[in-house]
């Protein structure tokens, strides 16, 4: 019962964070068109480094 109602939360938890990401990312792209390739680039190279 309680590893469910853990696993329910963290479900919804994670779905709140994408939703948000996306409407983060959705608004700083329509304000910044020039910002997204720099912060994607920005962003790989973290990701390989």
């Amino acid at each position: 019962m309680l590893t469910g109602s853990l696993i329910a939360m963290l479900v919804i938890v994670l779905v709140v964070g994408a939703a948000v990401a996306w409407l983060v990312d959705r608004n700083w792209c329509r304000e910044h068109p020039a910002a997204r390739h720099t912060w994607r680039r920005h962003r790989r190279d973290v990701r390989h480094s």
